[in-house]
């Protein structure tokens, strides 16, 4: 089973308030968490956070998003969790930025083709995600 969360943190509220209740309806009793030991149940999971941020935050000291991940995760199980973190989207060189980001989730989640850049990522019609 493959679960994908996509994460727009860009203020403190929505930081608080989205990611946890799409955690509340993950970190279910006996579906990921044994609640009697509390115990994680999903043992031998791999997980690929992908985290952006506009400025230089991410890996840092003000970083609240890759710990809180990697606690909720810890928490239902999940030891193995790979990190791409994206920072400066909001820079001039954002492209360049969303681009290897791109890649090293790709890379991340094992998809074929990963070493190469995405169509049209040098270009301006290049599509942008936001971050």
């Amino acid at each position: 089973m493959r679960i994908v969360w996509f994460h727009l943190s860009y203020n403190l509220p929505l930081l608080v308030c989205f990611p946890q209740g799409y955690l509340d309806h993950i970190i279910q009793p006996h579906s990921t968490f044994n609640p009697a030991t509390y115990a994680g149940l999903l043992k031998d999971k791999r997980a690929v956070v992908v985290a952006t941020a506009g400025g230089p935050t991410l890996n840092g000291p003000m970083d609240a998003t890759i710990p809180y991940m990697k606690q909720a995760l810890g928490f239902i199980g999940v030891q193995d969790v790979a990190v791409v973190a994206v920072n400066g989207t909001a820079s001039p060189a954002a492209a360049d930025a969303i681009a290897a980001g791109i890649i090293e989730a790709k890379s991340a989640v094992g998809i074929v083709g990963a070493a190469e850049a995405p169509a049209g990522a040098d270009s301006a019609e290049a599509p942008v995600a936001a971050p």
